[in-house]
């Protein structure tokens, strides 16, 4: 039987996103070579119970998901053999891939008082993104979570790493 192993590499964090590239290269075929020649992967993403994207045919796939979506992949290979379906399932809000995480919360957040933690946000984006902007080296990266009844309009080029 074939089995399938799904391997994640290469993830970025948007405001609410998290963006990964995924392969199934690394799964054991019955028959053949897991090449672009000889296999293939089954891939859906599923949302709130849905199957809402498939792909077939391809041995790695990158999707920009929510918290909660789940990216399966079932390898195949030459002969047709199938392993089972194997899940990713994104969890944007327990990023740990990020080197800074700062929270925003218009109910309850401050920006004077606030210190960027889910237990004391900044009020605005606008302290978060000062904050950010300091806080990062070279080639460090950075997520700030949004949450609050407020709407913000940011115009303009506010942050050069942004």
């Amino acid at each position: 039987m074939t089995t399938t192993t799904l391997t994640n590499y290469a993830s970025a964090y948007a405001v609410g996103r998290q963006h990964v590239h995924f392969d199934c290269r690394a799964s054991t075929p019955t028959t053949g070579l897991m090449s672009d020649r000889d296999a293939q992967g089954y891939w859906r993403v599923i949302r709130a119970g849905s199957i809402i994207k498939r792909e077939n045919g391809i041995l790695d796939f990158a999707w920009l998901g929510l918290d909660g979506d789940i990216v399966q992949c079932m390898a195949v290979d030459s002969a047709g053999n199938k392993g089972e379906f194997v899940s990713y399932t994104y969890s944007v809000a327990a990023n740990t891939a990020a080197d800074v995480v700062y929270y925003v919360n218009s109910a309850t957040g401050n920006d004077s008082t606030g210190d960027g933690s889910s237990g004391l946000p900044w009020a605005t984006p606008g302290k978060a993104a000062t904050e950010m902007a300091s806080a990062l080296g070279g080639t460090e990266s950075g997520v700030i979570f949004i949450s609050g009844s407020n709407t913000y309009v940011i115009t303009g080029s506010l942050w050069g790493w942004w």
